[in-house]
């Protein structure tokens, strides 16, 4: 049996774009929708608002009246 080492971040990354499957990588860290999408939009200078709590909340930036 071949031994392999384990690959670090960047090369499972790169493996799983190589397939176009849906595919996630645990973490061992549990996080909101709403914690991911609030952090997405700030590596783009954008500012969630909500509107609502749980499965019905309505995310919009806040300079916009977009959804």
């Amino acid at each position: 049996m071949l031994s392999v080492p384990p690959l670090n971040s960047i090369a499972r990354s790169w493996r799983i774009l190589q397939h176009h499957e849906l595919t996630m990588l645990a973490t061992g860290e549990t996080h909101s929708v709403r914690s991911f999408v609030e952090a997405a939009f700030r590596c783009v200078g954008k500012e969630i608002v909500w509107k609502g709590e749980g499965i019905g909340a309505l995310g919009r930036e806040r300079r916009s009246s977009q959804r």
